[in-house]
């Protein structure tokens, strides 16, 4: 799944496009995965490892998430030959991601999650009722 840049919070989607730009600079060959998430898969994710079979994913139930506004996206490494993976320098991607003034989930303190970035202020717009249009 690639990203849906319209349907990111615009202050968000800049602040997404120039950690772009520092993963090229300095050679990380990544791909956004999951920009936007509807309230629906949200409560999927959310379910998974309560009352869906799977491990636990995520902490964060629906309407809590900064994928449902347009303020977060999930990253993978590519291999060389196109595969996405989860093999890599995450330590570089969270230094860029903060460079680029984003928070990064490898910092978070209860569920780490290293492909994740979001925009710093995503409940000042959840809060605002900014909701990405739904085509």
């Amino acid at each position: 799944m690639a990203i849906d840049w319209t349907h990111l919070y615009p202050l968000f989607a800049r602040q997404l496009g120039r950690l772009v730009g520092l993963l090229g600079q300095h050679g990380l060959k990544m791909r956004g995965t999951e920009g936007y998430r509807s309230p629906e898969r949200q409560g999927e994710l959310y379910a998974k490892g309560r009352s869906a079979p799977g491990n636990i994913v995520t902490n964060a139930k629906p309407g809590h998430s900064p994928h449902e506004f347009g303020c977060a996206c999930d990253f993978v490494f590519l291999t060389e030959g196109g595969k996405a993976t989860y093999e890599g320098d995450w330590a570089t991607f969270g230094r860029l991601a903060q460079e680029a003034n984003l928070v990064w989930g490898g910092k978070f303190k209860s569920m780490p999650d290293r492909p994740h970035v979001e925009y710093k202020d995503w409940r000042a717009v959840r809060a605002a009722g900014w909701k990405p249009e739904r085509g």
